[in-house]
């Protein structure tokens, strides 16, 4: 990968994982559950915005190995339960394959974002999810989705996801009239993608203290 590819990704990726570490915080502490209808969009404006500065399917999910890795670093936290820190970061990984995978089927995602591809990624990265959680409850780890029967799961996957869709309709709409492309224009460079990084590891570990 050249540098080109990799200041892009180490950027947008550590951006995620900051969104991911304070606004994710937040949204958890509303009692509704809306932190499933509001990350996923803001990964993917990242994973958007990597794309459009790179012009590379690869670097949409090398995006989301960064935001994975920034939640990572909450490893280093002893008091933290394993589970709580690779269930995010399986998530992320999942809605960066799902995305990049939509742009590979649907050519059309390389130059205007279609609802087809909106559709496949929005469902298809929590279907991978499900099926993720369910493998775990057969190792004896509990998993609310699974635990909650047809109901839980449907609501995740259709009910979730489809406002996910809307929210990403919406926002194509902008996007494919260059109108929200506004990160993609800023100047990378080595020391900025660094200290971003720097930056996202440690607000992460800040809001796991709290």
């Amino acid at each position: 990968m050249n540098k080109k590819i990799i200041l892009p990704v180490l950027f947008f990726g550590s951006l995620w994982g900051i969104a991911e570490a304070a606004l994710g915080y937040l949204l958890h502490l509303i009692p509704f559950g809306v932190s499933g209808f509001i990350m996923f969009p803001i990964g993917f404006y990242f994973m958007y915005c990597a794309y459009k500065r790179t012009h590379d399917i690869k670097s949409i999910f090398f995006t989301g190995l960064v935001a994975s890795a920034v939640k990572l670093i909450d490893l280093a936290l002893p008091f933290m339960p394993v589970i709580k820190i690779l269930t995010p970061c399986a998530s992320i990984i999942f809605e960066s394959f799902a995305v990049a995978l939509s742009y590979k089927l649907f050519k059309s995602m390389q130059n205007r974002i279609c609802i087809c591809g909106i559709v496949s990624s929005s469902l298809g990265w929590r279907v991978m999810f499900l099926l993720l959680q369910y493998v775990l409850t057969l190792f004896g780890i509990q998993s609310k989705y699974i635990s909650g029967g047809t109901i839980s799961m449907v609501s995740f996957v259709l009910w979730q996801g489809l406002i996910n869709v809307v929210i990403l309709y919406i926002f194509s709409y902008f996007a494919n009239r260059k109108s929200l492309n506004i990160l993609g224009k800023k100047k990378i460079n080595t020391q900025i993608s660094i200290a971003t990084f720097i930056t996202a590891m440690g607000l992460s570990i800040a809001f796991s203290l709290i």
